[in-house]
């Protein structure tokens, strides 16, 4: 898999190791949506030839574009960190890099500290 989004490119060889069979190429059409408000964040985008938009839609209905993620970063990383559901319509613009999230608490602060 070439990686053209420069945020997995600047990942350690093992940190990226732990992810790769998880990832997957995908090609998203042209103002696809990936995320409506309120969908679970099942899985990161890295954006790799083009860029994600990030939408807000407004109470009556309109909408504005609010982001736009390049292939310097990743698609709803915080939201997924946090378990979060997404709060932003995204759509996509072209191919990208697909991770499928694994959450490896039932709640954020849920982890145990490490015993020596």
């Amino acid at each position: 898999m070439q990686l053209l989004n420069f945020f997995l490119s600047a990942l350690k060889p093992e940190d990226r190791a732990a992810l790769n069979a998880s990832m997957a190429e995908v090609s998203l059409s042209p103002a696809q949506p990936m995320f409506e408000v309120g969908d679970e964040i099942d899985a990161l985008y890295f954006p790799g030839s083009a860029c994600v938009s990030l939408v807000t839609v407004l109470s009556d209905g309109k909408a504005v574009e609010t982001a736009t993620i390049g292939r310097e970063s990743v698609v709803s990383l915080i939201d997924a960190l946090a378990h979060r559901p997404s709060r932003s319509r995204v759509l996509a613009r072209s191919a990208a890099v697909r991770c499928a999230c694994r959450h490896p608490r039932s709640a954020p602060g849920s982890a145990k500290a490490p015993t020596s």
